[in-house]
């Protein structure tokens, strides 16, 4: 999954994200918290075009190196094996 949360002020900076990825729902997760979030693998090839194409200048870029291979496990169903799993596990417990 990718996600953002915002403070509900900011929902047209979300929609805005959301017209020009042109993929994702917006939703509300409490009285505080709006978020952005795309969780189809399909959708998410978008983001990761994107990002590949316009790395971040900041210390996220490395959280998008391993969410991109997060993201190529599950792509490869490797995630469908014990081994897979642990993989994945591991690079979340990596993750900022």
């Amino acid at each position: 999954m990718f996600k953002i949360d915002l403070h509900p002020k900011d929902l047209v900076l979300l929609e805005s994200i959301r017209s020009y990825f042109g993929v994702g729902k917006i939703r509300k997760q409490g009285a505080k918290v709006i978020s952005y979030m795309i969780t189809s693998i399909v959708d998410l090839e978008v983001i990761i075009h994107h990002f590949d194409k316009y790395p971040l200048l900041t210390q996220k870029q490395m959280d998008y190196v391993l969410f991109k291979k997060a993201f190529c496990l599950i792509k490869n169903k490797e995630h469908l094996t014990t081994e897979g799993v642990s993989k994945i596990a591991n690079i979340r417990a990596s993750m900022n």
